[in-house]
């Protein structure tokens, strides 16, 4: 069976989730599921190069409660969040490795590092043959 990837990054709900809805409508034309992820990078929680923690133990408890919140939400829509752990872009090549995956859904971000992540999983989808489908960020400038 084929499956339309949602990776959550930084817009962890299901309220007007582009990604999701365009992921959701794609399955429903190709009778195939949606598999909502989320990929937790060990790099978040090192230091940064002044040797400031790059996430506080209050933000990573509100993470915590944002994905139990997420998983809940997809739990009363019939659906669950599988969460994943390393870099995101080996980690999302690999289960396109493991399952038939048509393509992966996803807000694109406009920080420099969340950037950088998002080229490195574009690139490794690209070499899977997985299409892309980045909807623009819903940030405020």
């Amino acid at each position: 069976m084929t499956h339309h990837v949602v990776w959550f990054r930084n817009d962890l709900r299901l309220h007007d989730h582009e990604p999701l809805v365009t992921a959701c409508a794609a399955a429903e034309r190709s009778g195939s599921t949606v598999l909502p992820i989320y990929v937790v990078d060990p790099k978040c929680f090192d230091k940064t190069s002044f040797g400031f923690d790059r996430i506080g133990p209050h933000r990573i408890r509100f993470l915590r409660e944002s994905l139990l919140d997420l998983d809940s939400n997809l739990e009363s829509a019939g659906s669950k969040l599988h969460i994943l752990v390393g870099q995101p872009d080996q980690v999302i090549s690999r289960l396109c490795d493991l399952v038939d995956v048509e393509a992966v859904y996803f807000y694109s971000e406009s920080a420099p590092e969340e950037v950088e992540t998002q080229q490195a999983v574009v690139k490794a989808l690209c070499r899977s043959n997985v299409a892309c489908k980045a909807s623009p960020p819903t940030t405020l400038y």
